[in-house]
């Protein structure tokens, strides 16, 4: 392979990655060829290759989307951005309150991804790991951002929910699962009991950054043996800190959506 192809080809790779992520919707074959301008044969021998590594993963309907290798990769970088600085010192100070580990988790592709963590030094702990995923159905982030979206964009989420039932306490069905949404939605803040890890409930809340939207969650892990007052502190002071960290990222506007 000649240096200009090379050239092409990481052009190419560049263009299907940015085009990919720049999309609402899984993308064709066709759709990507003719956004970066390219032959479709071209186009397929590279999505193929992308896909082996993990940088794009194709459904059975053969539409791509980003892979999670790629997903994985954004986690690291995003470690840099304005995001983390922001929540770093709010993550800690949150840690310190509540006494228990705080994460920092974004939602792609109908699971939420655990991108930073604090973690508090007891040895009783639950231990994500970063970069790793879970169901949004029985999360507390998960059910957070479902309860956020649109209507459609949440029946078209729900409908290709897997509803792997991890404990005897978690939401499997759509009903039960839109009832818990409509009180999110109401109240701002999510809480699952024992419904993604025995013996642990987790508290969400949202960021928002310029307006309303929530562009990713606070995350508070409680061992399930606390006292309830434990846990009303808890969800006081993942709020506070939330309304800060909007604050911090989109201003009075943003602060004003925050009930």
């Amino acid at each position: 392979m000649t240096s200009g192809t090379n050239y092409r080809a990481v052009g190419r790779i560049s263009g299907i990655i940015e085009a990919l992520v720049d999309s609402e919707e899984p993308q064709r074959l066709v759709d990507l060829a003719r956004e970066i301008d390219a032959p479709p044969s071209s186009v397929h021998l590279l999505l193929g290759e992308m896909c082996r590594v993990g940088l794009v993963q194709i459904s059975p309907e053969r539409r791509y989307t980003p892979g999670p290798a790629l997903v994985s990769l954004a986690f690291r970088i995003v470690e840099k951005n304005q995001l983390i600085g922001a929540t770093e010192p709010i993550m800690s100070e949150l840690m310190e309150q509540t006494g228990e580990d705080v994460y920092l988790v974004f939602s792609h592709e109908r699971a939420v991804h655990y991108a930073h963590r604090v973690c508090h030094e007891r040895g009783l702990r639950l231990d994500i790991s970063l970069g790793s995923t879970r169901d949004l159905h029985s999360t507390a982030a998960g059910q957070l951002f479902l309860a956020m979206m649109s209507p459609e964009e949440r029946e078209d989420t729900m409908a290709n929910l897997r509803w792997t039932k991890h404990t005897e306490h978690t939401i499997t069905t759509p009903e039960a699962l839109l009832s818990r949404l409509e009180e999110v939605r109401h109240r701002d803040w999510a809480m699952t009991d024992r419904e993604n890890h025995p013996g642990v409930i987790s508290v969400a809340v949202p960021i928002r950054a310029n307006g309303p939207r929530v562009v990713a969650a606070l995350s508070v892990s409680v061992i399930n043996n606390q006292e309830p007052d434990n846990v009303d502190h808890v969800i006081e002071c993942a709020r506070a800190a939330a309304r800060r960290l909007s604050l911090e990222l989109g201003g009075e506007k943003a602060i004003a959506s925050v009930r």
